[in-house]
């Protein structure tokens, strides 16, 4: 029954796909999380068939990122958006480590762009430096993900005051978002900081799943946009964090 989800949902994704290899409708996000499905399952299956809509997908991302390095909502926006970015950067990684060397010349890019929004105690804006509409943590987060995923050379000094900022937060603070990124930057940190923030983040996530398996929509203060969809599906992969990805940089 499961594997009868899953299929049933990568044949939506592969159906909402256009030519040039979009998914959905033109939002960036939307494109990301659809990719980053569709080649995971690539990886976990081998299916041949998904090789090239998953090569397509990421190609998109490629063209559309503008010339100061980042993504906005839409392809080519001029303003480069760090949480949409992240997104991007997080598909291109994992695109990379699959073997597509392709990414490469963006991915740099994206590494020189995020210079920009960063400021001199670690703390990532959302489209530019100094800009925390929402407060500075979840881009922080979101930041310190794509600045280790962009490199093989990450700035250790960077990482230790990002790493900080992340540990001085409750890790839920009713947002799953910032939970995401930050649990994927420390986990790919490892050590000391990644077992102290999952050791406290994977209690009241633990804590806050219904009877059906699901998680409430008021868990989070982003539901408004995903309800309770978008709350499991948060806390499932925050959960799976150990498991789901190796450390990339090891």
């Amino acid at each position: 029954a499961d594997q009868d989800v899953v299929k049933r949902g990568v044949q939506f994704l592969l159906a909402e796909q256009k030519s040039n290899g979009l998914i959905g409708g033109g939002d960036l996000y939307d494109q990301a999380i659809a990719a980053l499905a569709l080649l995971e399952t690539y990886v976990m299956t081998r299916d041949e068939s998904l090789a090239a809509p998953v090569s397509a997908a990421v190609s998109y991302t490629v063209s559309s990122q503008n010339d100061a390095g980042g993504w906005g909502y839409h392809h080519r926006d001029k303003e480069s958006d760090t949480s949409v970015g992240g997104w991007q950067i997080f598909l291109l990684m994992m695109a990379f480590a699959n073997g597509d060397r392709s990414v490469i010349p963006a991915l740099n890019l994206a590494h020189e762009g995020l210079k920009e929004r960063t400021d001199d105690a670690g703390r990532v804006g959302y489209r530019a430096r100094s800009h925390f509409p929402n407060g500075h943590r979840a881009m922080t987060a979101a930041g310190m993900l794509s600045h280790v995923l962009s490199t093989h050379t990450p700035d250790r000094e960077l990482l230790e005051k990002q790493t900080k900022i992340l540990l001085d937060a409750d890790p839920i603070l009713n947002d799953l978002y910032f939970a995401h990124f930050g649990s994927l930057a420390l986990f790919q940190r490892g050590g000391d900081a990644w077992t102290e923030w999952f050791g406290v983040l994977k209690k009241p996530i633990l804590a806050g799943r219904q009877g059906d398996g699901g998680w409430p929509a008021g868990f989070d203060k982003w539901s408004g946009y995903g309800g309770r969809v978008y709350t499991t599906a948060m806390s499932a992969l925050i959960l799976e964090t150990p498991w789901r990805y190796p450390r990339l940089l090891e």
